[in-house]
């Protein structure tokens, strides 16, 4: 089993999710045990004795000569039956100058996702103020809206509510305006000048309406039928000859259903005629 395998096995194991080779391959191109060990510190948790574990079994698979390098830092001699031990001098580690290839490639960063770097690094915060209904759960808070209640983040920022018009800005920012002084209003005036999102204003007035609408319970539709507009004696279309013609048909079928049965007239045929 070579190199790239055993670090792909170990991690997929002690991860439990399958590791890209990009991954591997990064690590494979690390060549300094303390660059390894900031990198591995995003990745693996080594207060997990497993995880701690696979770290050091990789430091000395990765770099064995270093080890191997390394004198005894003690001997031991005996006299008179006792043991003193005698401490090696260090030997200066010399470092081999890197290739200027190595050092001109930018290396890919990987980022632990559960870190806290890799949480903000999922975060998208756009230029401006934007409706988030993320109740803070992603960007900042800035307050809560005392009109309201919505709780506003980062991404909608200080400035008039996005669903009421009422200021929301930060504790900080609500002190300053308390204080009553010069820079307190103009810092007012500015926070309320700051722009909302396109079609804000046509959404509101549209909110608005329709709750008064709701409120006065009003009739707003009306449903137009094209084709009865044919039968109608007050229609446009028709012409005048047309409209009497449809006057006196509209008068016979009244009379019919609604005139006297005095005057209707029934016919019996008892001969099956």
């Amino acid at each position: 089993m070579n190199m790239e395998q055993w670090i792909s096995e170990g991690l997929s194991k002690i991860l439990d999710f399958e590791i890209p080779d990009d991954l591997i391959k990064y690590i494979m191109s690390i060549e300094s045990e303390n660059d390894l060990n900031e990198y591995m510190k995003t990745l693996l948790d080594f207060d997990n004795s497993q995880h701690k574990g696979f770290f050091l079994e990789l430091c000395k698979k990765k770099f064995p000569s270093r080890a191997a390098s390394q004198p005894k830092q003690k001997k031991k001699i005996s006299k008179n039956k006792q043991q003193d031990f005698i401490s090696a001098p260090p030997v200066q580690e010399i470092k081999e100058p890197a290739d200027t290839d190595s050092k001109s490639k930018k290396k890919t960063k990987y980022v632990n996702l559960y870190s806290q770097e890799g949480k903000n690094a999922q975060v998208v915060l756009l230029k401006g103020r934007h409706r988030c209904d993320c109740q803070a759960s992603k960007h900042d808070l800035v307050n809560n809206c005392i009109q309201c209640g919505r709780v506003v983040c980062t991404q909608e920022g200080s400035g008039p509510c996005l669903f009421c018009g009422n200021l929301v800005c930060t504790p900080e920012e609500q002190k300053e305006i308390n204080s009553k002084t010069k820079g307190a209003a103009k810092l007012m005036e500015s926070l309320m000048e700051r722009s909302r999102p396109k079609g804000w204003e046509a959404a509101l007035s549209h909110r608005n309406r329709l709750l008064e609408y709701d409120r006065t319970s009003e009739r707003r539709t009306r449903v137009t039928d094209d084709d009865s507009d044919y039968f109608n004696a007050n229609s446009v279309w028709l012409n005048a000859t047309e409209k009497e013609k449809l006057e006196k048909y509209q008068q016979s079928l009244h009379e019919k259903k609604h005139g006297s049965r005095l005057n209707k007239k029934m016919t019996f045929d008892f001969a099956g005629k």
